[in-house]
């Protein structure tokens, strides 16, 4: 066999020195699941060999991710429960040092593979990304299986062979289906996703994706290509920017709403006035002028900026993150359904805050809110009291409120969000018998 190298994973001490000692010219060096592929492309290697059953990971997924790097690379896989596997051969055996290991390993390193080769400049520096880059980069294969990773925020061996829909972990499973149709957008049409907004729940992190497509020397896509940068410190600055600027608007509003109202009361006794006088002139000119501040004051704080900058936001990311950020106490959420649509982001979750603020208004601690997707956009339904004005529209009416503590200019500002959006804003019935706004004319990209 010459100078065979044998990569072993998950396994090291006694077994690894006596399954070493019983190979003929071959040396053995061994690497944890999660990173045996960015070892692949720095040492050439003759042989895979890996128990079929590891810690947070099975040995053929590990394998097949291995395999995707290099196809023609020899995999032994070894265990009690040994059954055939889609990659690589099975031996029945409990132990790497077994007689039935060694024969099998010696036999696969016969054969020629292009793993077996001294790694590239390209390929050594691809290993370098994945070793020492401060961000989370990955690779995955037409499958959209993990097949290299970095460990800056999770453990690649939780990753290493998986998709994301089969992962085990604490994202609902909506946000797992959403992230892996993202993959196929970019896999099966050649698309690239850039600076896409997620949030996940497991770590507590705000992040900017982006996917590109892998293609292989021939310019097919065989994969993709992925990379996450940790934005939560510039979003928890921003949600306090605009949870501020939110408190300001209300607080201008409902100033301007009881001014208005207590100078409609004062020029209504002014007109019933009977003394003629060059003073009640200079009051009714006063009250004019008080109109007009007011009425500037209501028409500066409910325009809503919906510029040019609009971005690729998902759903339960924009949801998420209003939530995470309203003092929502013991309310409940659930996700539906989730997907990727282009808006503009701070009007967008002004417009999600407001509705999840109303239901909590007129709902309750208890109140539980459902967001999911529509044929033409998305809903948010509660299961509050519903709506009782009539008809239900007037709530979208500025200055109309079912509460005497309420500015009424809340769903008004979300109506005129969803209008400066080219969107229709609809209220209703939900399902558990409280208010539902249907967002409609939202083009999601599936």
């Amino acid at each position: 066999m010459g100078d065979s190298k044998v990569l072993v994973v998950g396994e090291d001490g006694d077994e690894v020195a006596g399954f070493e000692t019983a190979l003929t010219d071959a040396s053995v060096v061994c690497d944890a699941p999660g990173t045996v592929t960015v070892r692949l492309c720095r040492t050439a290697v003759d042989c895979l060999v890996t128990p079929l059953s590891l810690d947070g990971a099975t040995g053929e997924r590990v394998a097949t991710a291995a395999r995707w790097l290099y196809p023609d690379l020899p995999v032994v896989l070894y265990g009690t429960d040994a059954t055939e596997a889609t990659v690589g051969s099975v031996v029945d055996a409990s132990r790497l040092d077994d007689a039935a290991v060694v024969r099998a390993v010696e036999a696969a390193v016969d054969s020629e593979t292009t793993a077996a080769r001294d790694p590239s400049r390209a390929e050594t520096i691809l290993a370098s990304l994945f070793e020492s880059i401060p961000a989370h980069m990955f690779v995955k294969d037409r499958e959209g299986r993990h097949v290299l990773s970095t460990d800056h925020l999770v453990d690649p061996a939780e990753l290493v062979g998986y998709t994301d829909t089969e992962l085990n972990d604490d994202e609902p499973d909506v946000f797992r289906q959403a992230i892996y149709q993202d993959d196929r957008r970019v896999i099966d049409r050649g698309e690239v996703l850039e600076n896409v907004e997620e949030y996940s729940r497991k770590y507590d992190v705000h992040l900017l994706t982006s996917k590109v497509p892998w293609r292989d020397s021939e310019g097919a896509v065989t994969g993709l290509v992925g990379l996450c940068r940790e934005i939560t410190d510039r979003k928890r600055r921003e949600q306090a920017l605009r949870a501020s600027s939110e408190r300001h608007r209300r607080v201008a509003l409902k100033a301007a709403h009881e001014l208005r109202n207590e100078l409609q009361v004062a020029t209504g006794r002014l007109e019933l006035a009977d003394a003629e006088s060059s003073m009640l002139s200079e009051v009714e000119r006063s009250h004019g002028r008080l109109t007009e501040i007011v009425d500037d004051v209501v028409r500066l704080a409910e325009q809503v900026e919906t510029g040019s900058d609009r971005d690729e936001l998902r759903l339960s990311t924009v949801v998420r993150e209003v939530w995470e950020t309203t003092e929502t106490g013991s309310m409940r959420l659930t996700i539906e359904a989730d997907g990727v649509f282009v808006a503009e982001p701070d009007s967008t979750r002004l417009l999600v805050e407001t509705v999840i603020s109303n239901a909590l208004e007129h709902g309750g601690v208890d109140c539980r809110v459902t967001v999911g997707r529509t044929g033409t956009g998305f809903y948010l339904a509660d299961d509050g009291p519903g709506i009782s004005a009539e008809p239900p529209e007037r709530v979208f009416e500025a200055g109309f409120s079912e509460t005497s503590d309420s500015s009424g200019f809340g769903l008004y500002i979300v109506y005129r969000i969803a209008d400066d959006n080219g969107w229709e804003v609809v209220v209703g019935e939900s399902d558990d018998g409280g208010a539902r706004f249907d967002v409609d004319g939202v083009r999601f990209i599936d």
